[in-house]
């Protein structure tokens, strides 16, 4: 199982970026600095065929160098019962 552990911290995340297996979003550019004070929530909503399927979700800050450095993460992982032959989930974390 891949966690996706040796790019956590302040390591710059942009080599995931172009795996085949990674999805990832980019807001415009913000027009003032922000102050995120608190817990950090996902809800994730997936449908999935597969037997097993891992998420994980990083949220990152890219920097005017063009690095992007992880600030949190989160990881879940979602199996299927044997009755199904699917699984979709609402998680939360």
């Amino acid at each position: 199982m891949y966690w996706g552990n040796e790019f956590l911290g302040p390591i710059d995340q942009r080599p995931l970026l172009d795996r085949p297996d990674v999805l990832y979003y980019r807001s415009p550019k913000l027009a003032s600095p922000l102050t995120v004070v608190g817990e950090i929530t996902l809800r994730l909503f997936v449908e999935s065929s597969a037997v097993d399927t891992d998420f994980i979700a990083k949220l990152s800050v890219e920097e005017p160098s063009g690095a992007v450095t992880c600030l949190t993460h989160g990881t879940s992982r979602l199996r299927i019962s044997r009755r199904f032959t699917s699984v979709s989930a609402h998680y939360q974390q």
